[in-house]
């Protein structure tokens, strides 16, 4: 076994997992590299499995028009109101979305783009955004829109080389099963100084060390990589970029659906209580479970966000953005 970002052969087993949200039934090896620090997942799917298995176990959420030519989930629409201003923006982790580092007036790849929930927020702002959903599901409901999104997996050749100024995948990079080759496809797509900027779980962070094979963005086997700042400079380096911005934005809502998800966390091959719902905002246990009261608190308290903020600031947060630049 070696490496499959820097081949090497300094190779360790780090986890057995499965499973947790969906209750897919079935387990997975988790290796890790001792010289470039990349974490990936030891499975091989067709593309068909691929297809497979987000169709039938992972959720969609529905999404609620605002008006015509624009679509924006309900969750969307909460997080918007939360973040109307500078200060809560910040103790919110607003900068956590790939969105959030795109200027105005550039043409915009978004790949892994859902119904193209963001869109609006960029053509407001005078971009030109085109987008690639892999997921069929989205198909039927973007179908009345007039967004220019493919729907399929990513492939370099439906574009025009060095046609956009910006891609941008917001937690995507960790789904896909050849990062190397996603890379070079993306250069060829992008102008000389474009820039990629991408999010993605930060594996090396303090909740993966702490919470261990319950940490939540193992997300086993939808999350297939799992990057460290040298296994991210490795790949940039092979496909002619160069890394121009490395740091932790997290989510507070995150540290709350972490809370959540140890308290429902179900056995191999069952779906979770908490997981399976389609909006999992929505999704509450039993008003008399006094976990949940007491997570529901940290949540009010703002104790999740303010630990979030924290951990962040040590640049060990649960969410990495990196910003690379074509050279």
């Amino acid at each position: 076994m070696k490496c499959c970002i820097c081949k090497s052969g300094n190779v360790f087993i780090k986890y057995k997992l499965y499973d947790d949200r969906y209750g897919y039934d079935d387990e997975f090896t988790l290796f890790g590299c001792n010289d470039c620090m990349h974490l990936w997942l030891d499975c091989s799917f067709s593309t068909e499995q691929i297809s497979n298995l987000y169709s039938t176990y992972y959720p969609y959420s529905p999404q609620i028009p605002i008006k015509s030519g624009s679509i924006l989930s309900e969750r969307k629409r909460r997080e918007l109101r939360i973040t109307s201003d500078p200060f809560y923006k910040w103790l919110y982790g607003h900068k956590c979305n790939a969105a959030q580092w795109v200027p105005k007036n550039v043409r915009l790849l978004d790949i892994g783009c859902g119904i193209g929930a963001g869109f609006n927020y960029h053509i407001l702002r005078g971009c030109d955004v085109y987008g690639i959903e892999a997921n069929e599901k989205a198909r039927s409901m973007i179908e009345n829109s007039d967004y220019k999104i493919y729907i399929g997996l990513f492939d370099h050749n439906h574009y025009e080389t060095e046609y956009f100024d910006y891609v941008t995948m917001n937690q995507v990079i960790e789904h896909m099963v050849n990062p190397l080759t996603t890379l070079q496809g993306i250069s060829r797509l992008l102008k000389p100084h474009g820039q990629l900027i991408l999010t993605t779980p930060n594996a090396h962070g303090w909740g993966a060390h702490i919470f261990r094979k319950r940490w939540i963005h193992w997300h086993t086997p939808y999350h297939l990589h799992f990057y460290s700042r040298h296994s991210l400079e490795y790949l940039a380096n092979q496909t002619g970029f160069e890394i121009i911005k490395h740091i932790t934005v997290t989510q507070s809502a995150w540290l709350n659906m972490q809370w959540m998800h140890l308290v429902t966390y179900p056995g191999k091959g069952k779906p979770s209580v908490y997981w399976g719902k389609h909006l999992i905002h929505e999704n509450k246990l039993s008003e008399n479970n006094m976990l949940s009261k007491i997570i529901g608190h940290y949540d009010k308290w703002r104790i999740n966000d303010l630990m979030t903020r924290f951990f962040d600031m040590l640049n060990i947060g649960d969410n990495q953005v990196c910003i690379l630049q074509k050279k």
